[in-house]
């Protein structure tokens, strides 16, 4: 075969894989075109995700970006660092948030990012979503950072801020559904916000290393885990002024190794095929842990310097071992009669009630 025809298959070749629509997707940039020469431009984030094929790549440079996003592509959108900034911060258009979706249970949601039934992973990383002038003043629409509707993909290292205002803001929100998707949210701040993080019906939701604060809102929760859904929590730090982390009645998965600080309740949980082991629980007004489950192993957390350590509730739970109460009033408090329940206790006044 001649050169020159060896050439012109190759031109052929690489004109196939940047073609849009192919498999391989492109990078596109936006931003001015000083950032990051020698790709296609857009002046939104949503022009360019609503230009690209799938599997493509949408860098957003540093600037605000004023805008309400829906991605709808499996792709990947990350920050870039350029110069001395690398602060991508997409926040509430001039006018603020508007309703654009309704979640499974017909709630509404002002939603800064949606990534809906992308079908295919969409990936985030080195963004902020900030919600300073989000302009919603009353409870629904459900003010709401990032919502993974039905949708797999992992958020790293992002930022989620300020989804407050109306009480009942939610930084980020995981949904499933029929595609039955993993999200992993990992290495991310979250703070001023009303609810941290919060995954519901059909999805399994992996949530670590990540710094969570709910501390300004009355009545938050760092981090809810609803029917449906299946949750590996880990390594997280969490900071609340009411309840840290809340598994929910036919929520499945492991809650393990995360640190939990003040608040009312340090983990509230009622349900059953939910595990709470190896975390630590300190500074808590009520319980450490509050129990609404008679079934779910609760063993080898700490509980540090809480009014009770942990709260049974009259619940007649076999599985609550090998804990360790320090500096509480309670150990464990309204444990049913007869009910064993190892644990280890020190500077604790009263080590047990009973119902």
């Amino acid at each position: 075969m001649s050169s020159t025809i060896l050439r012109a298959l190759a031109v052929a070749a690489f004109a196939v894989v940047l073609t849009p629509g192919n498999l391989f997707g492109v990078t596109v940039v936006v931003g001015p075109a000083t950032c990051q020469p020698g790709f296609s431009h857009y002046s939104t984030i949503q022009a360019a995700v609503s230009s690209v094929p799938a599997g493509s790549t949408v860098l957003v440079c540093p600037g605000a970006y004023p805008e309400q996003i829906q991605i709808t592509t499996p792709l990947t959108l990350r920050g870039v660092r350029v110069g001395n900034s690398d602060a991508a911060v997409i926040v509430p258009p001039a006018g603020g948030l508007t309703t654009n979706a309704v979640d499974e249970f017909g709630t509404t949601l002002a939603l800064q990012l949606w990534v809906n039934h992308a079908g295919g992973p969409v990936n985030i990383s080195e963004i902020v979503v900030d919600g300073t002038g989000n302009g919603v003043t009353v409870c629904h629409p459900v003010i709401t950072g990032i919502f993974y509707e039905n949708s797999a993909g992992t958020v790293n290292h992002v930022a989620l801020r300020n989804q407050s205002g109306n009480g009942c803001g939610e930084a980020f929100l995981a949904e499933g559904g029929s595609a039955l998707p993993t999200v992993t949210i990992e290495n991310s701040s979250i703070h001023n916000t009303d609810s941290g993080i919060f995954s519901q019906n059909q999805v399994t939701l992996i949530a670590k290393g990540n710094d969570v604060d709910v501390s300004g809102s009355a009545a938050g929760v760092a981090i809810t885990l609803n029917d449906g859904s299946t949750n590996t929590v880990s390594g997280n730090v969490v900071v609340t002024s009411h309840w840290g982390i809340s598994p929910v009645r036919t929520a499945a998965g492991t809650v393990s190794s995360n640190t939990v600080i003040g608040g009312v309740y340090g983990i509230i949980t009622s349900s059953d095929g939910t595990s709470i082991t190896a975390n630590k629980v300190l500074n808590t007004a009520g319980a450490g842990i509050y129990l609404v489950t008679s079934a779910a192993a609760i063993k080898t957390n700490t509980i540090l310097n809480s009014n009770v350590g942990i709260e049974f509730n009259c619940e007649a739970n076999p599985n609550v071992a090998g804990n360790s109460i320090i500096e509480a009033q309670t150990g464990i408090d309204l444990v049913p009669v007869g009910l064993s329940s190892p644990n280890a206790l020190f500077d604790v006044p009263v080590h047990r009630t009973g119902c």
